[in-house]
């Protein structure tokens, strides 16, 4: 069977790539697809393989201000061609879900967004270029229109959280299963010596709302630690105090040290799925999250949605977008903290079901529900014996 997997951009190394590379595991022979790659940017694992890129990728200059061709994608990802493929397999977070294969092929779907900046952050991601809003509005509104329509071509549609699978019934009308993501929580299995710096990780992007934990942690005084780049990167630097220190890009050698000595990390941002928390809480550090997205179903375990700050599982999932909020909810920490209420064990415990192998599992089974797709789950099976070193004890 000629297997294929498309995944939108190789530009970086984020939580997408890192399913992406799961996906290479399962399927070791497939030939990867992509709009643009920017070599060197993405892990050995992924350089390895055959990658085939669209026209854009020969553009001039485009690779630094990739994402303002978004009225190019459309027609760039329906140009692959995968008509030699059996299976196709999209890793998508903007138009990987847009290809057309044959229509003999069993083509599936794992969505970890539908195109946030197209969606529910038009605004946010336009407010930083109002020069550019009166031509971005009507081309990101054909580009929704393209989106749903090109939605309908998978046979299946599996989502990352629960929170995305709902996006996907509201955006694009279809129902989609739910995959969770996992780690490989041995990765963080130090053990603990907090500081009394609280930490921030990710892209220093407008959906991750950084500003929110300087803020919040200029108000009480606290420490923060900011590990990051990004765009907003020198913004958010002329807004911080004195407290608050930037680390720039981190090693992937490093992040389980800043776990280890983080007091907690705070997530205000409403995250597809997230991958962060749940290294954290593998590592034994709290967790302080909006109660949106899905924080909920890895921090919060499946909870419903508190009406205010409430300790969970994972930390303490807080109501409310604005620095106040996360500083009541992180007074309410310490003091949660002071009465021994979080222990290491307990919070390594609440990310324990969400491994790498529990993920492969789940997508093996959802696949073969698929009409044609139990030869794809048994191409995929063959290769099991090589992921039995990587079981969790």
């Amino acid at each position: 069977m000629r297997v294929a997997i498309v995944h939108d951009w190789l530009t970086g190394h984020r939580g997408g790539e890192r399913v992406l590379e799961r996906l290479l595991v399962l399927w070791p022979d497939a030939v990867l697809f992509t709009l643009v790659h920017q070599r060197g940017a993405v892990p050995a694992s992924i350089e390895a393989r055959e990658i085939r890129t669209s026209f854009l990728q020969s553009i001039p200059g485009l690779m630094r201000h990739y994402r303002m061709a978004l009225p190019l994608f459309p027609t760039a990802i329906e140009a692959l061609d995968l008509r030699e493929f059996d299976a196709v397999i999209a890793s998508s977070h903007c138009v990987a879900h847009g290809v057309h294969v044959r229509a003999d092929a069993v083509f599936v779907a794992l969505v970890h967004t539908p195109a946030r900046y197209a969606w529910d952050l038009e605004s946010e991601y336009l407010a930083s270029r109002p020069a550019l809003a009166p031509f971005a509005r009507p081309l990101l509104a054909r580009f929704r229109a393209w989106d749903v329509r090109a939605a309908q071509r998978p046979r299946a549609l599996f989502a990352v959280s629960h929170h995305v699978a709902e996006r996907i019934r509201r955006q694009w009308g279809r129902s989609a299963g739910v995959v969770h993501p996992g780690i490989d929580p041995r990765r963080f299995a130090r053990p603990r010596a907090p500081d009394e710096e609280y930490l921030v990780f990710g892209a220093l992007t407008p959906n991750k709302r950084v500003h929110v934990a300087i803020d919040a942690c200029a108000r009480l005084g606290r420490p923060l630690l900011v590990a990051g780049e990004g765009p907003l990167a020198n913004s958010l630097r002329r807004r911080a105090t004195p407290g608050c220190r930037f680390l720039g890009a981190v090693p992937e050698t490093r992040v389980p040290e800043l776990y280890a000595r983080a007091r907690a990390l705070l997530f205000p941002g409403v995250e597809d799925f997230g991958l962060v928390p749940l290294e954290a809480m593998a590592a034994g550090c709290p967790v302080i999250a909006l109660a949106e997205g899905g924080a909920l179903e890895t921090v919060g375990r499946g909870q419903p949605r508190p009406s205010a700050a409430t300790s969970v599982p994972g930390g303490v999932l807080y109501q409310g977008s604005t620095a106040a909020a996360l500083a009541q909810a992180i007074v309410g920490f310490e003091s949660s903290a002071a009465e021994g209420r979080y222990d290491d064990q307990s919070i390594r415990a609440t990310a324990r079901s969400f491994t790498e192998e529990a993920f492969e599992e789940a997508l093996l089974a959802a696949i073969t529900g698929v009409p044609g797709g139990e030869a794809l789950a048994a191409n995929a099976v063959r290769v099991r014996p090589l992921l039995a070193s990587h079981a969790t004890p």
